[in-house]
């Protein structure tokens, strides 16, 4: 009984040590109480994804701000099961960025290796800059 007792304690500490498991709905809302803009945020879909990597768990995209012509300028967040498909998405964003300056974006992994934001090239660096700071903060 002793035993059982003491493997129950056991899994229990390693069970809290793992951490929330966080979702994309986590972060935005990090964003938000942080007061960056999430605005007509929703659920990614096929389109949304385009002719990258649709590897992600899940996905949302919101706009951040608006350009030149008044449309917003998007931002993306998505979360993967595993370190590999959200580096072969960052590294597909980031290639195109290498490829042509029109299609570049920002892109920023989180130091957990879960989440990708990939924001709108034009977004201003120190805005990208918060967005970065809030999710790590939000995941911490």
């Amino acid at each position: 009984m002793k035993k059982f007792l003491g493997f129950i304690v056991i899994a229990t500490f390693i069970l809290s040590a793992c951490g929330k498991n966080y979702d994309v709905k986590d972060v935005t809302k990090g964003f938000k109480d942080d007061g960056l803009a999430v605005n007509e945020e929703r659920e990614m879909t096929k389109d949304d994804y385009g002719i990258a990597p649709m590897k992600a768990k899940e996905g949302v995209i919101f706009g951040v701000e608006k350009g030149y012509d008044d449309q917003y300028m998007n931002g993306r967040l998505m979360k993967f099961d595993n370190k590999d498909d959200l580096d072969q998405t960052k590294k597909y964003y980031d290639d195109l960025g290498k490829e042509s300056a029109m299609f570049y974006s920002h892109t920023y992994k989180s130091e957990d290796g879960k989440f990708l934001i990939q924001m709108n090239g034009d977004i201003d660096d120190k805005t990208f800059e918060k967005y970065k700071k809030s999710m790590e903060n939000t995941l911490k």
